[in-house]
C-alpha cells in the first residue's frame, strides 16, 4: 500500500496537504480499473 501511496503521491499532491488516505483508497481503484 505505502508503494502506491507514494506513485499516487506524485499524481496526486492534493493527498499530501490534506494527509489523508481516503482520497487515495478511492483513487487507487480507479486507475487500477
Amino acid at each position: 500500500m505505502e508503494v502506491m501511496h507514494e506513485r499516487n503521491a506524485h499524481n496526486f499532491p492534493l493527498d499530501l496537504a490534506s494527509g489523508q488516505q481516503a482520497p487515495v483508497a478511492l483513487i487507487a481503484p480507479a486507475i487500477n480499473g
